[in-house]
């Protein structure tokens, strides 16, 4: 369903244009000039948004990696009461609708910030979208694990509808995100991606820390589960013996 979403939403982008929507167009832009005005840090994360899913957005989503956020983004995490109040700015000019527990944008705001008010692709802004859903993503030995990460299935998709039409530069994004992603992307059944972020993480962690750091290793054992659920055993045996060998020698 969510792969459907996404395909209709990227075909139907451009036309939107063709409603009288011209003049809704021109208002959303005066509404974000004057919460740029208002409240410069909220008028940025909205343009972040654009790099997430349109909904499920709530504070500890941002909150999660705040740890290496830019300044703008810290302030405002900082507090759920300074994030609320943000968001209370851009609701307060109807850029987002408010649910019990977390926030939206509604389709065509979303279609407008896809297609015009992000045209040109911001690298930093889809790093920091990466970061806060990678930073968020439970692991299955946890508690209520399908839960959260089901909540996160929107914005992962971003993440790879964005992939899929961009040139990404994967040395900007943290190793580790990038293997959470994959993780994400396993548990979710889409094998494939998972198996190209997985990659990615591993050539990353291999140049970073050489084949034997338990990183390294650790992404060697998730690549052997993900070919088992395959049905690729000659592969799947081939990482296993990998992380194997390497345990045993450190």
């Amino acid at each position: 369903m969510y792969e459907q979403s996404w395909d209709e939403l990227a075909e139907n982008s451009d036309s939107l244009i063709e409603y009288d929507d011209r003049t809704l167009y021109s208002t959303w832009n005066l509404s974000l000039k004057q919460v740029a005005a208002q409240d410069p840090q909220a008028a940025e994360l909205f343009r972040l948004m654009g790099y997430l899913g349109n909904v499920e957005l709530w504070y500890k989503l941002f909150q999660k990696g705040a740890g290496s956020a830019p300044d703008w983004l810290w302030d405002i995490t900082q507090s759920k009461a300074r994030f609320n109040k943000a968001m209370a700015t851009l609701y307060s000019h109807s850029l987002i609708e408010a649910m019990p527990g977390y926030y939206s944008l509604h389709t065509c705001v979303y279609n407008w910030i896809l297609g015009y008010l992000i045209g040109e692709f911001d690298m930093a802004l889809f790093g920091l979208a990466t970061h806060y859903v990678a930073r968020s993503v439970v692991w299955d030995s946890m508690a209520e694990y399908w839960v959260v990460n089901s909540r996160l299935n929107h914005h992962a998709l971003r993440i790879k509808h964005c992939q899929e039409r961009k040139v990404i530069d994967w040395n900007s994004i943290d190793m580790e995100d990038i293997y959470r992603i994959g993780h994400s992307d396993s548990m979710m059944g889409r094998l494939k991606e998972a198996e190209a972020m997985y990659m990615r993480a591993l050539k990353g962690y291999e140049k970073a820390w050489g084949t034997e750091h338990k990183s390294t290793l650790d992404t060697v054992n998730s690549l052997g589960i993900l070919y088992k659920d395959q049905g690729k055993m000659a592969k799947a045996e081939e990482m296993y013996m990998r992380a194997l060998k390497g345990i045993e020698k450190v």
